[in-house]
């Protein structure tokens, strides 16, 4: 990652603003005015054509287990920074707890998928740099996904010990003598464990950064209820989000691995240069209006837009349409109760003319 990032600073085709901010962003016809204000608040408008959000994400914090008071519970973060530093001592077991403040209700309801991959990686870690050293491993479910199945059977060759436990009995960790023991229910023995340890490792959730929510409503995205940013489709457009023309890349989408979030970068960024290689862009010619003296200023054409292309202004007390991002699907004229909505080029007239034209080429006699 240093490479790559070297390269980018020193790419002349690419300007990087630390410590700026995305105040504001208005559509154009070739894609958005955005306004960017530095770190020292100086602002600037930059006109781009396409937008990729790539806001990453973090882990969360947790106090749960005692972590912030206790000196040898610690995350899997924390871990990988003791090791990198050599501050791990020469431990005799090391405990790893998963899914803390994950997959309940009251915390983080989803699973970050990849804690239990992480956790496997630093666990075999931990027996090379000490290879007298026991790690415990508890889990709830083990989400090892392709190539990982092959490092949990490594891991479990190589003396890792995995036990499962229920959300309802989660471990409990309490301080004798100065180090952490871990009580844990053991499904299979019928009995609890105790295991005295050096460390206890806590894996906790991946969750999107807080920069989200405000790029999400500047650029008019769709979150879902975890926050993380809403791709049109899953399957046939998962890096496009609503608005056409922005797309999502890394853990600002979803909890990811490195590998996955380069794969998806590259994906936003071909998505993107797609958009860009388009010719210049007019005003459809398809747009749906709205017949202001039928309108009714209800709302229901606003929220029948998966487009965000309606929006009610208070201040003229009226209806208003982006041309550029309508789409003309008719959904506004179809949720109208008062038919205020018209599309614009598309009216009986032309549907009309269209059918009559269809029809010329038809032979008669072949008409049924």
């Amino acid at each position: 990652m240093a490479g790559l990032r070297s390269k980018v600073l020193a790419s002349a085709g690419v300007t990087v603003r630390l410590g700026a901010t995305v105040v504001a962003s208005a559509r154009t016809l070739e894609g958005w005015n955005t306004v960017v204000r530095s770190g020292s608040g100086a602002a600037e408008v930059i006109a781009h054509g396409a937008t990729i959000l790539a806001t990453g994400g973090r882990a969360a914090n947790t106090t749960s287990y005692g972590h912030g008071s206790r000196e040898r519970v610690v995350t899997q973060t924390e871990l990988e920074s003791r090791l990198e530093a050599g501050e791990l001592g020469d431990p005799s077991a090391v405990v790893m707890i998963q899914c803390v403040d994950s997959r309940q209700e009251g915390a983080h309801a989803y699973c970050s998928r990849v804690c239990c991959v992480r956790a496997l990686r630093n666990a075999r870690r931990v027996q090379r740099a000490h290879p007298r050293a026991r790690v415990f491993v508890l889990y709830r479910d083990m989400m090892t996904w392709g190539p990982w199945e092959q490092h949990y059977t490594r891991a479990r060759k190589e003396g890792v010990v995995f036990t499962s436990y229920e959300l309802s009995r989660k471990p409990r960790v309490e301080v004798v003598d100065g180090r952490p023991v871990v009580t844990v229910a053991d499904p299979i023995l019928g009995q609890d464990l105790r295991i005295s340890a050096d460390w206890v490792v806590l894996s906790t959730a991946l969750e999107p950064s807080e920069s989200a929510a405000e790029l999400a409503r500047v650029f008019g995205v769709e979150r879902d209820r975890y926050g993380f940013l809403r791709e049109a489709d899953a399957k046939w457009r998962p890096v496009d989000l609503g608005v056409d023309g922005v797309y999502a890349a890394g853990i600002a989408h979803s909890p990811q691995l490195a590998g996955e979030v380069l794969v998806q970068a590259e994906a936003a960024a071909q998505r993107a240069y797609e958009r860009l290689s388009r010719p210049p862009r007019t005003t459809p010619y398809t747009v749906a209006n709205v017949r202001h003296a039928l309108c009714a200023r209800c709302g229901a054409c606003v929220q029948a837009c998966v487009y965000e292309a309606r929006r009610l202004d208070a201040s003229e007390d009226r209806i208003v349409v982006d041309p550029v991002a309508c789409r003309a699907c008719g959904a506004c004229g179809a949720a109208c109760p008062n038919g205020a909505t018209r599309l614009e080029g598309l009216g009986e007239k032309q549907v009309m003319a269209q059918l009559e034209a269809a029809l010329l080429n038809v032979p008669q006699g072949r008409m049924r």
